[in-house]
């Protein structure tokens, strides 16, 4: 059986704002517990990839999130995966995201698929005119970027992260990105700009080919199909892509190439080594309980 990658992303409650000073402290003390516990998966394989995350938050709103931690399992089974998250020291006192993984790769060759089969559909029954109705609505949309085409595709190598660096002045920034449909692609969109916008996603695979064959892209996954346990949810598929610019002006030249920017919701977060993340994480408990 291939081994299983899921993407675990945690934060504290958000009523942690209002939590009293102890309840803060007895948390902040599991988080140690979670920075070793992390440690010894690592040590025997079971998480490949551990970030911390710098203190870059929101740009709209005010948030409580104090210190989000980013870990990939990579498991046998998912009742492995239940057990591991069964002895987290956070799981019962923290909000949890958990995205189950797919190679790139694999991901493009779904979402070829997913066009070729959507266009059939959609243009395969039509007479001369209902094509030329299609080639109007998409003459609107933008047509292949300059990059379409001229990258050979490559698996990015999604090498284990070293636990114990440090960052140095003069690294380069370690962005991730996750950017899932809008809920307007099921409540608004018509079929037409479904398969406009299918279109565009392998254009970003050529995309994302171009910035792995330049270096600026050190990890990238596709998802499994997945909503939501608790609710209903427009959001079915995603992708996730750590960028590695020198700093925020080449990211954001960088960003600005992605044909499904304007399109797509993203989360973004600034990556930190987990040893930083961790020094950080004792600090603020010592702080707090001197």
């Amino acid at each position: 059986m291939d081994a299983i990658e899921v993407m675990v992303m945690i934060s504290n409650p958000d009523d942690f704002i209002s939590w009293n000073a102890q309840r803060k402290v007895e948390r902040y003390k599991r988080v140690i517990d979670w920075h070793d516990y992390i440690t010894r998966l690592h040590e025997t394989g079971k998480v490949r990839q551990v970030w911390g995350s710098h203190q870059l938050l929101s740009r709209a709103k005010f948030v409580t999130s104090l210190g989000l931690l980013v870990a990939v399992y990579q498991v046998e089974s998912w009742r492995e995966f239940d057990e591991l998250l069964l002895n987290d020291p956070l799981r019962d006192i923290s909000q949890y995201v958990t995205t189950p993984l797919t190679p790139l790769f694999e991901d493009r060759e779904a979402d070829l698929q997913r066009y070729e089969q959507h266009k059939q559909k959609l243009l395969g029954g039509k007479d001369d005119m209902g094509r030329l109705i299609y080639s109007a609505y998409r003459s609107l949309y933008n047509q292949p970027p300059d990059y379409f085409g001229k990258y050979d595709y490559i698996q990015p190598q999604n090498l284990p992260t070293d636990i114990n660096v440090v960052e140095q002045p003069g690294d380069p920034l370690q962005i991730l990105i996750m950017g899932v449909n809008p809920d307007e692609y099921i409540t608004l969109w018509d079929d037409t700009h479904k398969l406009i916008h299918h279109e565009k996603v392998t254009w970003w695979h050529d995309y994302t080919a171009m910035l792995i064959h330049q270096d600026k892209i050190s990890h990238a996954w596709g998802t499994h199909d997945f909503c939501y346990l608790s609710g209903m949810s427009a959001v079915s598929a995603s992708a996730v892509v750590v960028y590695k610019p020198r700093n925020y002006d080449e990211f954001d030249t960088l960003y600005r190439l992605d044909p499904i920017r304007d399109t797509t919701q993203f989360w973004s977060i600034l990556l930190q080594p987990i040893a930083d993340q961790r020094r950080m994480d004792e600090e603020r408990l010592k702080r707090a309980n001197p």
